[in-house]
């Protein structure tokens, strides 16, 4: 366009016979991408000129996913138990993996989160992303949860204590087999 429209073709003067235009590439795939223009005049004589020789550009992502919504399904988690970790992760090309690091000011475990339709969640590419971590043999204490995910073009961002928890102990210790023996001198006992 020729027209001076900045805002809709991004030309700066009319009438300069400088044609400019504006491509939206927000759903275009990475790549390289190159540059073929066609002229047409008010004779309908028409050029095409080819610049595949160099004249193009690299269409990038430099866009980091979004990760947001972390939830635990308890909280707080009895002693011995599983928790259920999702997260809501979207990227406009694809997520390549999702970790989830659960610390209590030191790393204690992590593992890959996923959006099968499996690990605890019903529907598979949702973007809700789900794990389960198996608490046995964690103490008592306050947990935090960060996740991770990384793109199909391999940015990647973490979001830091996205959620936390609570492991307790809240069970009674169970009293089995209890046997009373009679000693000789006990005055109550038969015998």
């Amino acid at each position: 366009f020729d027209d001076g429209n900045v805002g809709l073709h991004g030309d700066l003067v009319a009438g300069d016979d400088i044609y400019s235009c504006i491509w939206d590439s927000t759903s275009q795939p990475v790549g390289v991408y190159t540059i073929d223009i066609e002229a047409t005049d008010a004779s309908a004589n028409s050029n095409l000129r080819d610049f595949q020789s160099g004249v193009g550009f690299t269409l990038t992502d430099g866009t980091d996913p979004s990760i947001s919504g972390v939830l635990v399904s308890d909280d707080p988690l009895e002693f011995v138990g599983t928790q259920t970790i999702s997260a809501i992760v979207t990227d406009a090309y694809g997520i390549a993996w999702v970790r989830c690091y659960i610390e209590d000011g030191a790393p204690v475990a992590n593992f890959l989160l996923y959006d099968d339709g499996t690990n605890g969640h019903l529907a598979a590419s949702d973007n809700n992303w789900t794990g389960q971590w198996d608490s046995s043999g964690e103490p008592e204490g306050s947990y935090n949860v960060d996740i991770t995910a990384r793109d199909s073009n391999t940015n990647e961002d973490t979001l830091n204590n996205g959620n936390s928890f609570d492991i307790l102990d809240s069970v009674d210790p169970l009293i089995t087999n209890v046997q009373v023996t009679p000693s000789s001198g006990d005055p109550t006992s038969p015998g």
